[in-house]
């Protein structure tokens, strides 16, 4: 049986997470999308933490990517296709990535665009503190970093 998901994902049944991830990749950041080689050497390292999400249809929606090293964790990238936001998609990411850090990490970090004011509201709903800024790290923008202290 096929199934049929959102936009250009079809067949995904014949996709690997990754190609999955790295098509979500490009319609979630146009332009500053990672390649698909970078998202499978993301995926083939052993401390990597991901997961995918799928709309109330059953199509994929959106993915959060990141990684455990000793006791921090790091968030790489967050996305929620566009025609899914606003559904708290970002929000089941976010706590599902934490449940997987529980009990692994004792704090998470992640960055984030200072304009992406969408996301930064995210992660002040669950707490992350922001902690520094690298200015003009972006060409058109600065990065914020945040911090979760794990309980």
């Amino acid at each position: 049986m096929q199934r049929q998901a959102c936009g250009i994902l079809r067949d995904v049944y014949k996709m690997s997470d990754g190609e999955i991830i790295f098509t979500m990749e490009q319609i979630c950041f146009p332009g500053d999308y990672w390649s698909l080689d970078s998202v499978l050497s993301q995926l083939a390292r052993p401390n990597v933490i991901y997961s995918l999400i799928k709309s109330e249809k059953g199509e994929y929606a959106g993915y959060i990517l990141g990684s455990i090293v000793a006791d921090e964790a790091e968030i790489y990238r967050v996305g929620v296709l566009p025609q899914f936001r606003r559904q708290a998609l970002g929000k089941r990411l976010m706590e599902a990535f934490i449940s997987l850090c529980k009990g692994k990490a004792e704090r998470i970090f992640l960055e984030v665009r200072s304009k992406n004011s969408g996301a930064i509201a995210l992660y002040k709903c669950f707490c992350f503190e922001q902690i520094a800024v690298r200015k003009n790290y972006y060409n058109d923008d600065d990065a914020v970093i945040y911090r979760l202290e794990m309980e």
